[in-house]
């Protein structure tokens, strides 16, 4: 009997389980990049993906377009029909684009492969004018005014504004946005440079006189060729008289000073977490972020080669590769032996409070002790002078009683 019961028991729990892992079921998730998976771009929102989206419930599968050096319409229709071949049969729960391009290949699918399916478009460089049904949007909104006024105000003498950018589509939107910004700010003359091999661009960049300002922003193509950008920056950064600006945290890495740069990863973070929401709990899937995703990253070795140090830069900046000091360092051992420390004193403390009112006590007895035998003496004379005269007294009574006995 007791055998039967068990197997019950057993066949129980296992049914239960089953039924739960059927309700917590997996989510397939698609990313489609429009850079390549080694773009430093591309590897810090996958970074950000990952630590969000790192459950095992969530199935995600990367393409990348690779479209800074494959430019041509032909690359992208044969990634189009690579992708319809892959994907025709599976049925994702989220597709997650990034960038322009890998958007606009998007739109182009959608109502083949993936037309009710959630979109998530991370990294748009422009405002969308017609949005998708059931997407949501997180525009990739630079704030070049804070880089730009944070390098006037280390440089204020500055003649003029040199900018690297290529005539990528890109390239161009970000042009646009810096005229617009330049038409009501208080800027030195704009020299963009824009074009021309490696060799070219490193000799105009060691012509920059050393009060001027220098701000890399991308270059991965020179009419029609694709360029290392990567490398490019690295060359710019070690032959530069002045730092190297820039709007982007993966450009830090290749010798930029930073700025108040968008960073990736956090980028990947927070579309992670929205996902996760969307996915787990459900709701509308139609909001729209447009606001910056900035912050202040500096690389703290290349501030000090240019003369410049933590104090030349907002209280909230993020410093890179700063050298811990021994506080620092060793915060956590200071900060127990100082609390071993401030225990042992205020032990320290309570004994020699406790001393001083062991001797007052101490102190009180013994006067306590002394009036107490003062007294006791005082007393005994008392009772000894008592006595005398009581004896006395009945020395007389006796005296008067014998006399009045023999008369």
């Amino acid at each position: 009997m007791k055998k039967a019961s068990l197997a019950a028991i057993f066949l129980i729990i296992a049914a239960l389980g089953m039924s739960a892992q059927a309700i917590e079921r997996n989510f397939r998730i698609l990313v489609l990049h429009s850079y390549s998976q080694d773009f430093s771009w591309t590897e810090s929102i996958n970074r950000g993906l990952h630590e969000t989206l790192n459950h095992a419930r969530y199935e995600l599968s990367f393409e990348y377009l690779d479209a800074k050096r494959y430019t041509r319409d032909e690359h992208l229709q044969l990634m189009a029909e690579l992708i319809q071949s892959k994907y025709r049969r599976v049925q994702f729960d989220l597709v997650l684009v990034s960038d322009n391009i890998a958007y606009e290949l998007y739109r182009e699918l959608r109502d083949d492969l993936f037309p009710d399916t959630p979109l998530l478009a991370i990294g748009l460089n422009s405002a969308v004018r017609e949005r998708l049904e059931n997407s949501a949007y997180i525009i990739e909104n630079n704030d070049y005014q804070r880089t730009l006024e944070l390098a006037m105000s280390q440089y204020p003498l500055a003649r003029r504004l040199y900018i690297v950018l290529d005539q990528t589509p890109t390239g161009m939107l970000i042009r646009d946005e810096i005229r617009q910004f330049a038409r009501t700010a208080d800027l030195p003359p704009i020299e963009w440079i824009d074009s021309g091999p490696a060799d070219e661009i490193l000799r105009r960049i060691e012509a920059i006189p050393p009060d001027d300002i220098l701000l890399y922003i991308l270059y991965f193509s020179n009419a029609g060729s694709p360029v290392d950008n990567s490398a490019l920056l690295q060359a710019v950064s070690d032959r530069s008289p002045v730092p190297v600006y820039g709007f982007w945290s993966f450009a830090l890495s290749d010798g930029a000073i930073g700025g108040s740069v968008y960073d990736g990863r956090s980028l990947g973070q927070r579309a992670g977490n929205l996902i996760t929401e969307y996915l787990e709990r459900g709701g509308r899937w139609d909001f729209y972020i447009d606001e910056p995703i900035t912050r202040y990253i500096i690389d703290y070795p290349t501030a000090l080669r240019y003369g410049l140090t933590a104090g030349d830069f907002p209280r909230d900046t993020l410093f890179l590769r700063r050298p811990e000091s021994f506080f620092s360092r060793h915060a956590s051992v200071l900060l127990s032996s100082l609390g071993i420390i401030l225990v042992l004193v205020a032990i320290i403390v309570l004994v020699q409070l406790n001393l001083r009112r062991q001797r007052a006590i101490n102190r009180f007895n013994r006067t306590l002790m002394e009036t107490q035998r003062e007294i006791l003496f005082n007393l005994g004379s008392v009772i000894e002078r008592r006595s005398r005269e009581t004896a006395d007294h009945l020395k007389r009574i006796t005296g008067i009683s014998e006399s009045i006995a023999r008369k």
